[in-house]
Formats: structure tokens, C-alpha cells, sequence
């Protein structure tokens, strides 16, 4: 019995599942102190693989791994809901979740919230979809944790990377 539940479970997950292939094809790296803002754009193409297990396909949570190129690697957990949005093929996406950085970068910044919103466009019988995200990564300095007087805090700093992403999904 306890066998035939397990089996029913993973059936059911790969149901309501979706693989995720990516392409970052805009990369900026914002720096905000005292209200002024400074945008970096970024050279290289990002590569994203990911994974999302979806609740009667509205709500779900995911997990994403970015090969950065000529930026940052990052790993990121997140919350999904997709929401329709009037036409029968598109659905709205709305992500909350966490990012990590990894490799090089990671000596400089600490992961932290990370949001995003977009559409997908998916024919009704057809497994395949395409998704357009633009997503928000905000970052901690790790110098900051040693700054005793808090001037970071107190002139405003804020990292954040802006990501806009088109990915190739497979829902099982």
C-alpha cells in the first residue's frame, strides 16, 4: 500500500511539473546611494535551468540554476503563481523567492530577495511554452556586515541585479 501512495505521488508531481530552459538576454547591475542611481549593463548571456512543480497550475514553488557568462552564477528558490490574464494561452507570472550568488562573486555579495513578473504564452495541448520574465535580485554587500557605523544603511545603499529572461518550458 505504502508503495502504490509513493507511486501515486511522484505520477502526480510529474503531472503538474515543468522543466525550464533559459536564456538571459539582459543583464544590469544597479547601485542606488543617496537616491542617485548607477546602472552597469552587462556583457555575456546568462544560461538558466530550472524546475517548477505546479498546485492545479496556479500556484507552486521552484528552484532555478543561472550560469551567468560573464556574470554572476546564482541558485534561487521561489514561490510562483500564474494568473490568467484574459486571453486563453497567456497566463501572468508573479515569483517571490530567494537567489544566491555563487562562484567569484560570492566573496562580494550575500544572496537576498528576489521578484519577478511576466508572461507566458503556451498552446492548450501543446507541452511546450515560452515565458518572458523580468526579475529583481537584490544583494547584500558583505563588506556592510563589517560596517560598525551602519553608513551603508544610512545612505541608502542598494545592489540589485535586473534580469530579463526568455525561457523554452516542457510541462510534463
Amino acid at each position: 500500500m505504502k508503495q502504490i501512495l509513493l507511486t501515486v505521488f511522484f505520477l502526480t508531481g510529474l503531472i503538474f511539473s515543468q522543466l525550464r530552459v533559459g536564456v538571459d538576454m539582459s543583464s544590469t547591475h544597479s547601485i542606488e546611494m543617496l537616491g542617485i542611481s548607477s546602472d552597469d549593463k552587462i556583457d555575456g548571456v546568462g544560461f538558466t535551468l530550472g524546475y517548477e512543480q505546479m498546485l492545479l497550475s496556479l500556484v507552486g514553488v521552484g528552484g532555478e540554476l543561472t550560469l551567468g557568462g560573464d556574470y554572476m552564477d546564482r541558485i534561487q528558490g521561489y514561490a510562483v503563481a500564474k494568473i490568467p490574464v484574459g486571453l486563453p494561452m497567456f497566463r501572468g507570472i508573479v515569483r517571490v523567492g530567494y537567489s544566491k550568488i555563487m562562484g567569484d562573486w560570492e566573496e562580494i555579495y550575500d544572496g537576498g530577495l528576489s521578484y519577478g513578473f511576466g508572461v507566458r504564452f503556451k498552446m492548450p495541448v501543446i507541452p511546450i511554452g515560452v515565458e518572458a520574465l523580468y526579475s529583481i535580485h537584490s544583494l547584500e554587500d558583505k563588506d556592510s556586515e563589517d560596517d560598525e557605523m551602519g553608513l551603508g544603511k544610512a545612505l541608502g545603499l542598494e545592489e540589485k541585479s535586473k534580469i530579463i529572461n526568455i525561457t523554452a518550458t516542457y510541462s510534463f
